[in-house]
């Protein structure tokens, strides 16, 4: 079994772009070239691509293997201004969003972002919430968890209702959404759409983002420090 994974991420900054076209380099040399190092380097290539509405990034890499082979690969030390530009309020997708990770002690779990308001794409489909799980947490209950600690953040900001967007296909997000209150208005461009009306909180009384996470894992902002002790929907 493996004992470490290493994490590549990258950003698609126009939503809605033809995958093909936005991650060319990386389908066509990228992947390939680690597919190249399983069995050798690396025990395991997982590679992810999200939606628009997805999480902080529009796809990922993760490296499964041991850790004193995974340093020996060649990559740059850039991981602090990673963090840095996912940190506070950005504006992405048009709009200022605010960036999570889940995490469980050292363990990343997956991806949430926050949109504060909507462009006319995002009413169509994307929405004010975006989750993504990362394959090994799936099905763990842990999206739910993330949602709901999504909406503690979106009454924090003031909103009173949140809108989501899943495929037509995605039963496993569908579920979450429900789970959560979200009611069914329609279907745009093959994704549906749900709205998530907000109860407003005593302000002082609700704790931020990790509320509802589970005893071991929570949401925290994209952080160094977070992430050493423990830092759409497109999810299952």
């Amino acid at each position: 079994m493996s004992s470490a994974v290493l994490f590549i991420g990258w950003d698609r900054p126009i939503a809605g772009i033809d995958p093909k076209k936005a991650y060319g380099h990386v389908l066509t040399e990228g992947i390939p070239y680690l597919r190249k190092l399983e069995g050798k380097t690396v025990d395991r290539v997982e590679a992810v691509g999200l939606t628009p509405h997805g999480g902080d990034v529009n796809g990922f890499i993760l490296l499964y293997g041991e850790r004193p082979k995974l340093d020996e690969l060649p990559r740059t030390d850039d991981f602090d201004a990673f963090v840095a530009a996912r940190r506070g309020v950005q504006i992405r997708w048009g709009v200022p969003s605010t960036i999570f990770w889940y995490v469980s002690g050292e363990h990343y779990l997956g991806s949430l972002v926050i949109r504060h308001t909507l462009t006319d794409e995002l009413a169509e489909i994307g929405g004010h919430i975006g989750y993504h799980v990362v394959a090994p947490w799936q099905r763990r209950g842990h999206a739910t968890r993330m949602l709901a600690a999504a909406l503690v953040e979106a009454r924090q900001l003031g909103l009173d209702r949140v809108l989501l967007t899943c495929g037509t296909e995605n039963e496993p997000s569908r579920r979450v959404i429900v789970g959560n209150g979200g009611i069914y208005e329609d279907q745009r461009r093959g994704e549906d759409r749900f709205w998530i009306a907000l109860k407003r909180a005593d302000r002082s009384s609700t704790p931020r983002a990790a509320t509802t996470a589970s005893a071991d894992s929570h949401v925290a902002q994209a952080l160094p420090a977070a992430l050493g002790s423990p830092s759409g929907g497109s999810s299952r």
